[in-house]
C-alpha cells in the first residue's frame, strides 16, 4: 500500500483507551494512532507516506477541551484522509475557510433576495468571521466559533446569531464536499448554547406585574379611562 501501514484496523476500544496511562504511541491500525504524553494528555494523529516522505496529521485530542475527538470521530477523520489519498489529493493544499466561504457566496448568488441581502451575508462573514479566514476549513473547532461570536454575542445579538448561521452554512457546504468531517461546530444544538453567555430578553412591550392588592384600583382607573374616551 502507498501509505506503508498494515491494513488491520479498529485495534483500540473506548475501554482500553480510558485505561491507558503509560506514555507512548498506540496504533488503531492503517495509519491512525493515539499518542499519550507524560502529563496524561491523549492526542490523535494520522501518518501516511507518499513518494518516500512521511507526513503526520493531527486529528485532535481525546477526551479533552471543548470539542474532544472520540474514537469513532477519529476513525471517521482517518477514513476521510484515506479517501483523499486514494483520489491522489494533495493534503498540503487544504482549503481555507475563506476559500470555501467564497465558493458558498458564488453558489448562493442566485438565491439572494436582493442586493441588501447579499451585502448582509458578505459583511457578516468578512467582518465578524475574519478570524476564521486563514484557518484550514477541516481544522475549525467549536472553540474557534466561540472566539468569533463571544465579543458580539450580547452587544449585537441578532447580527451575532446571523453570523453563526452563516458560518454553519459554510461548514455544511464543506461537509457536502468532503472537506470537513464531524459535527458542525457552529450548530446551536451542538453545544454552543452552553458555551456562550445568556442574552437578556427584550422587555419592549411588557409592563410590570400588578400586585393583588392594587388590582381593584387599576381596574377602576381602566374603566374610567375607557368611559372618558367613549364620551369625551
Amino acid at each position: 500500500m502507498a501509505r506503508g501501514f498494515e491494513v488491520a484496523r479498529n485495534k483500540l476500544s473506548e475501554t482500553r483507551i480510558k485505561a491507558l496511562v503509560k506514555p507512548g504511541i498506540y496504533s488503531d491500525g492503517d495509519g491512525l494512532f493515539l499518542r499519550i504524553r507524560a502529563g496524561g494528555s491523549k492526542q490523535w494523529f494520522f501518518i501516511y507516506k507518499r513518494n518516500g516522505q512521511r507526513t503526520e496529521l493531527g486529528l485532535g485530542g481525546y477526551g479533552q477541551g471543548i470539542a474532544p475527538v472520540s474514537l469513532a470521530l477519529a476513525r471517521e477523520k482517518a477514513d476521510a484522509i484515506r479517501e483523499r489519498l486514494a483520489r491522489g489529493d494533495d493534503l498540503h493544499s487544504r482549503k481555507t475557510f475563506l476559500s470555501v466561504m467564497d465558493d458558498v457566496l458564488d453558489v448562493k448568488q442566485a438565491s439572494f433576495k436582493n442586493d441588501k441581502h447579499k451585502a448582509q451575508w458578505v459583511m457578516t462573514l468578512k467582518k465578524y468571521a475574519e478570524p476564521l479566514h486563514k484557518l484550514p476549513i477541516a481544522d475549525i473547532t467549536r472553540d474557534h466559533v466561540v472566539e468569533v461570536l463571544k465579543p458580539i454575542w450580547t452587544k449585537i445579538p441578532e447580527t451575532a446569531d446571523r453570523t453563526r448561521q452563516r458560518i454553519a452554512a459554510v461548514i455544511d457546504h464543506a461537509k457536502a464536499r468532503g472537506l470537513y468531517v464531524g459535527d458542525n461546530p457552529a450548530d446551536w444544538r451542538g453545544g454552543l448554547k452552553e458555551l456562550l453567555p445568556a442574552r437578556s430578553k427584550l422587555s419592549r412591550g411588557h409592563h410590570a406585574a400588578v400586585g393583588y392588592k392594587d388590582l381593584p384600583l387599576v381596574v377602576s382607573n381602566l374603566r374610567k379611562s375607557i368611559l372618558q374616551k367613549s364620551f369625551g
